[in-house]
């Protein structure tokens, strides 16, 4: 709690003059707590369990808080520590119940800051670390989409052309691109062979014809790129040519292996299976705990963004599988 100086002149002159106080505190015999009931109590609070994803919490915040942060630096002592896991367990017992939730972490917001500055960096660090972590401890989601990502890669290289497939021809000993050029009324419809050692460079050479003689009127660039510019002819002109593609980037392969198609529709299965078993997993969690999110020591907002973060990892995981049906259709192509 933050008790700032008493800032009124007079104020503070009615404190300096007032005498002890005499008032008496009633509390009805119904609110009132024997020494016993809180011995037990004080037991029944030990016995209160800490599960591992809450341990992991606590670990990525203490970790989070000894990083050496130019603006803030936080120092929490192992005393302090033990002190907050009590407090913690003493929130969850008397919310009825015998396990702490990711959610009574918010509490530590009022447990972290030494300063008044640090408040707002404890409130942006703990709603980083529980909402990313939500009900996620064991899932593998990220791990699982990378997966997918590079068999997806895997399926279209298997599938599909990643790239243009130009016709190829051999003559005199090298490999050669076919283009037709209409440079001018001389060169009409004329065949040309490139060098396909020169695509992507920026020299100048000259094509051949089919025999493999070089065509001295026309001096060939590719820029650098896979069209070839053509200068040159009779009147001096200049185009721009594309080598003839045998199989267009994206269009279908003609040879597939069929033992390396079950291979990847196998992998696709089984991270399909794993998405599914991981997104049953976390609904399961997030049905037994949502209602005892509600806590009378943590506000309402927080328990709303835990929620809300966990509901969009659900839509994610459905978003996943929906995907694996697209590389389906593409396995069956």
């Amino acid at each position: 709690m933050q008790v700032h100086p008493i800032q009124q002149q007079q104020h503070f002159f009615q404190l300096l003059q007032a005498a002890p106080t005499s008032t008496k505190i009633k509390v009805s015999d119904a609110l009132k707590i024997s020494r016993d009931e809180l011995l037990t109590w004080r037991e029944q609070i030990y016995q209160v369990s800490l599960p591992d994803n809450v341990l992991q919490a606590f670990m990525q915040i203490r970790q989070q808080l000894q990083h050496e942060f130019l603006d803030q630096q936080i120092y929490i002592s192992d005393r302090r520590w033990q002190r907050i896991a009590y407090l913690i367990k003493a929130a969850a017992f008397l919310n009825g119940r015998n396990q702490v939730l990711i959610s009574d972490l918010f509490i530590l917001k009022h447990c972290l800051w030494n300063q008044p500055e640090d408040i707002t960096f404890i409130e942006q660090l703990l709603e980083q670390v529980l909402l990313s972590q939500g009900l996620n401890h064991e899932l593998q989601l990220e791990h699982w989409i990378n997966e997918k990502e590079q068999l997806e890669q895997e399926i279209l290289n298997h599938f599909y052309y990643t790239d243009d497939v130009y016709y190829s021809y051999l003559i005199s000993g090298h490999d050669y691109l076919h283009a037709v050029t209409n440079l001018d009324h001389h060169y009409k419809d004329q065949d040309l062979y490139l060098s396909l050692e020169h695509m992507g460079s920026n020299k100048d050479f000259f094509a051949v014809d089919a025999k493999g003689e070089e065509i001295r009127g026309i001096v060939c660039n590719f820029n650098g790129t896979r069209q070839c510019t053509l200068k040159g002819g009779y009147y001096g002109l200049e185009e721009v040519v594309t080598p003839s593609i045998k199989y267009p980037k994206g269009s279908l392969r003609q040879h597939l292996k069929a033992q390396q198609q079950q291979q990847l529709q196998q992998r696709l299965a089984d991270i399909q299976t794993q998405l599914l078993q991981e997104q049953q997993t976390l609904k399961q969690r997030f049905t037994v705990q949502k209602d005892h999110f509600n806590s009378i020591f943590v506000e309402q907002p927080h328990q709303h963004a835990l929620i809300e973060s966990i509901e969009k990892q659900l839509q994610r995981y459905q978003l996943q599988l929906q995907d694996c049906l697209r590389l389906e259709q593409l396995c069956q192509a």
